[in-house]
């Protein structure tokens, strides 16, 4: 599949609901993940007594819409609109496409989620939106974190960002490109290079409800490396940041040959050069040869710390010790850290 924002642009949706009654648009892409996305929008709604938003999905895929338009009638009583694609266009493809419908529709504020953030706050919508009065984009802080503020903009999320319709003109959309990973930190360092003020809200929480083993497949270390190269080298964002990005790739092909040699595994380090590969192309291609073995993150409770000096999440990520357990494809575990079955 190759990127081209224009042919994006001009893509067709199957079928179309869009009725712009208020001024606030919260987008939120879906693909084969109608229960998960109805879900969050519910709870979404039973959080506001007086919603002062609409909800838009872009459905990639074409199906989702209609068992999620369906569900939130019946059980929050709102209609949603939706945008539903025949094509799978990403959860950035998606930002994209809901940008520039959210602005052709007019809507004042623009509010970008994943499917599966979970809004913990009741009338967080509100509080968000009437923190843009003070800054440019505005985040609800990580539950998961524990009241420590994530560093922006390097941390930044698409998990209810919140920004006006003017500023969102002065950014540009989300770059379609990334398909999956690093689209909300390249979107939010483009708005920091312009000089505009992004904050979190402590009083505002998110949490991310559904675990993703799959993220720590091949196809997530072909788009890491992918979309850690289109920032060093092609996006629009700054040198400074260009020079991170460097880094972080280097890293990604250290810790990824690391992986490979202590499960005897070549299809890491490959994933990896195949998602350097393709950057030149300019094309999306998802046929990454699979693991032999995936990574799990074990997180106990009590033992996840966060800080600039502390090397522990490190070495555990670079050794694959104490916090994961590796799993062959059948099932048997190859790498485990002793787990108590009751945890």
């Amino acid at each position: 599949m190759k990127f081209d924002r224009e042919e994006i642009l001009a893509l067709r949706p199957v079928r179309l609901r869009s009725e712009k009654s208020k001024a606030v648009c919260v987008i939120i892409p879906t693909c084969q993940s109608a229960a998960v996305t109805a879900t969050t929008i519910v709870a979404l709604y039973h959080l506001h007594r007086e919603p002062g938003f609409e909800v838009l999905i872009i459905d990639n895929g074409g199906e989702d819409h209609k068992f999620v338009s369906q569900t939130v009638l019946r059980e929050a009583g709102v209609q949603i609109n939706y945008l539903a694609f025949t094509e799978n266009l990403g959860s950035a493809g998606s930002q994209f496409v809901g940008f520039h419908h959210a602005l052709s529709e007019g809507y004042e504020v623009l509010i970008f989620s994943d499917n599966d953030a979970m809004l913990e706050t009741p009338e967080g919508i509100g509080q968000l939106v009437a923190a843009l009065e003070t800054c440019d984009l505005v985040l609800p802080a990580n539950r998961a974190r524990r009241g420590v503020p994530r560093q922006l903009p390097l941390e930044s999320s698409f998990h209810y960002l919140t920004l006006g319709a003017e500023t969102a003109r002065k950014i540009g959309a989300p770059d379609p490109f990334f398909f999956l990973y690093g689209d909300d930190v390249e979107f939010t360092l483009r708005a920091v290079q312009l000089g505009l003020t992004i904050c979190e809200l402590p009083d505002v929480e998110v949490t991310h409800w559904l675990l993703k083993p799959a993220m720590l497949a091949n196809q997530s270390r072909y788009l890491a490396a992918r979309n850690y190269a289109y920032l060093a080298c092609q996006s629009r964002i700054g040198l400074f940041f260009r020079v991170r990005f460097f880094v972080f790739l280097l890293l990604l092909v250290l810790v990824e040959t690391l992986h490979g040699l202590q499960l005897k595994d070549a299809s890491l380090p490959l994933a990896v050069l195949r998602g350097l590969g393709a950057v030149g192309m300019g094309r999306l291609d998802m046929s990454v040869r699979p693991a032999r073995f995936s990574y799990e993150w074990w997180k106990p409770v009590g033992e996840e710390k966060f800080g600039a000096f502390d090397l522990a999440p490190l070495k555990n990520r670079i050794l694959l010790r104490k916090l994961y357990r590796v799993p062959d494809l059948s099932g048997g575990v190859a790498y485990l850290r002793r787990v108590d079955p009751s945890d």
